[in-house]
């Protein structure tokens, strides 16, 4: 059967249809995105502009803990645990207010939360599966929670880059002694070996972080390896050249008589 002019047309104009619809799809999901995202934002300023002072009261102990924690488990159960995540820790508390910090995030069942998905390295499924244990290393951090520095210093091991420098950088805010020799295990592990793409700085960032009462334990890390040992396994195992010997004929040399000289350039009389 010959493909006639008449089949050509229909086949642009089903393609030509297809495109439309195709294009159609993709801007009405970006435009519900949108939506989506404006709604979402709006929903978390009206919450914090709501739940400030409540928030702020509990931190700096004037109001009560127990009534606020039912109205924020409200709000965990009705826009869910990243809004809690956005309203608590948008705001960098100071040190007086770490302890209150971090008991109502035990109370709301987050540091839980964030140990499983730490405990879950490698298991976390998808694409993206490195942002949910960064996310969680980060906050541990966040609130200085001191319980979860061995799960942190299981975290230098993660497969991504991005959460072992996170898990770093929380090690050094919660300062446990402990943490200090893995990370510098691992700040070894990193030079020795350039496959793993993890930023030295970031490492270097966190031992900075802890006291100098620390630092004698960086003297091995900074001493060659195995090169001292080396110059000397070299130097006693390969022989030396034996010493140029000549050989001169004793009787030669006696009946022989003075060395001659080479000719000297010849002089001309002018």
């Amino acid at each position: 059967m010959p493909f006639l002019i008449e089949h050509i047309s229909e086949t642009v104009l089903g393609l030509n249809i297809l495109v439309f619809l195709a294009a159609s799809l993709l801007i009405m999901i970006a435009f519900l995105r949108r939506r989506f995202r404006d709604r979402f934002f709006r929903r978390i300023d009206s919450l914090r502009a709501a739940n400030a002072p409540l928030i702020a009261g509990v931190l700096e102990g004037r109001l009560e803990y127990t009534h606020a924690l039912e109205t924020l488990r409200a709000i965990a159960h009705t826009d869910g645990p990243q809004t809690l995540e956005l309203l608590l820790l948008e705001k960098r508390s100071g040190p007086a207010q770490m302890p209150a910090l971090r008991q109502i995030c035990q109370g709301l069942g987050l540091v839980e939360a964030w140990q499983r998905q730490l405990r879950g390295i490698g298991r976390n499924s998808g694409r993206f599966g490195y942002l949910v244990r960064a996310t969680a290393a980060n906050n541990l951090g966040l609130i200085h929670h001191s319980p979860s520095w061995p799960l942190l210093v299981n975290a230098l091991r993660d497969p991504h880059p991005d959460v072992v420098a996170v898990a770093a950088r929380s090690l050094a805010a919660i300062g446990a002694p402990e943490s200090f020799q893995p990370l510098v295990n691992c700040l070894d592990d990193v030079v020795q070996n350039s496959y793993r793409n993890v930023s030295l700085r970031s490492i270097k960032m966190a031992l900075v972080s802890f006291p100098l009462d620390f630092s004698p334990r960086l003297i091995p890390s900074l001493q060659p390896r195995g090169r001292p040992t080396t110059r000397l396994r070299r130097s006693s195992t390969v022989p030396t050249a034996p010493a140029p010997t000549t050989s001169v004929d004793s009787r030669s040399s006696t009946t022989a008589g003075p060395a001659k000289r080479a000719p000297g350039p010849r002089r001309y009389r002018s």
